[in-house]
């Protein structure tokens, strides 16, 4: 999370349009409100996607039956 708000302040700051997209992935809604205080602090537009079903069945149920 600091890795990506740090480059986003710095193409900010170089001129780039900076657009935050976060990747819902669990549960925790602890990420997802870092992710939108981190773009409203930097005053840049922000969206989230909920992809915890598709994660689910494509990265960890694969994960857990190679395992």
């Amino acid at each position: 999370m600091i890795d990506s708000s740090v480059a986003d302040a710095l193409l900010k700051n170089e001129g780039y349009e900076v657009f935050c997209l976060t990747m819902q992935v669990t549960n925790s809604e602890e990420v997802a409100k870092a992710a939108r205080d981190a773009a409203q602090a930097l005053v840049i537009p922000s969206d989230q996607v909920d992809l915890r079903g598709i994660f689910g069945e494509k990265i960890i149920a694969e994960f857990c039956r190679q395992y």
